[in-house]
């Protein structure tokens, strides 16, 4: 019998009314290795929530936020380890599981901000979307390609919980291992987010 994958687990452990984190943590997830950052998937996962302004110790603002990001996660990974790149549906996807209310219609129809920054208007995410996946990967750093992705803010929220696991999924899809989570050098203002 082939062995449960992490998501399968989640489900699972879901359908028999377990919470699948432990004080937080998701167990099958800590099991992947750390990569890069020094972090399991689901330390780097607790902290962008938290560094986002999420309280962790309320299960309905930052531990539910946690388990999507960390749901989000294993669904991607499994893409990855398929040999798939990043598509439009995709990241539709994961807006959709980052932020499950909020997103629950897909990409955004209205006008946001990213600082001070208009974002493009709704109409034009996903011909931008398209453009960046099209033409972006494999032609742009992985960083660059973050970057771009966040200034068209496709999501009315968790834009950045998305950005992050899109990132570590580019950052990695030459091996399709995925396990190296790493936060950007600095956010789109510039300043430092320090990894391990």
């Amino acid at each position: 019998m082939p062995s449960e994958s992490v998501l399968e687990s989640f489900h699972r452990l879901l359908a028999e009314g377990h919470s699948p984190t432990v004080n937080g943590r998701h167990p099958e997830l800590d099991t992947w290795p750390a990569g890069h950052s020094g972090w399991s998937v689901t330390h780097y996962c607790r902290e962008e929530v938290r560094r986002q302004g999420h309280d962790l110790t309320v299960y309905n603002d930052g531990g539910a936020r946690v388990e999507w990001m960390l749901e989000a996660w294993a669904w991607a990974r499994e893409r990855a380890a398929l040999g798939h790149l990043p598509s439009v549906a995709d990241i539709e996807h994961l807006g959709r599981v980052v932020e499950t209310g909020k997103n629950a219609e897909g990409f955004r129809s209205c006008v946001v901000r990213v600082g001070a920054r208009l974002c493009p208007p709704p109409g034009e995410v996903v011909p931008l979307l398209t453009a960046l996946v099209g033409v972006g990967i494999g032609m742009l750093p992985p960083l660059e390609w973050y970057r771009d992705f966040e200034m068209v803010h496709p999501f009315r929220d968790g834009n950045g919980r998305v950005g992050k696991i899109l990132l570590s999924w580019l950052a990695d899809a030459e091996h399709r291992t995925f396990v190296c989570p790493r936060f950007p050098p600095a956010d789109l203002w510039g300043h430092p987010i320090l990894n391990p």
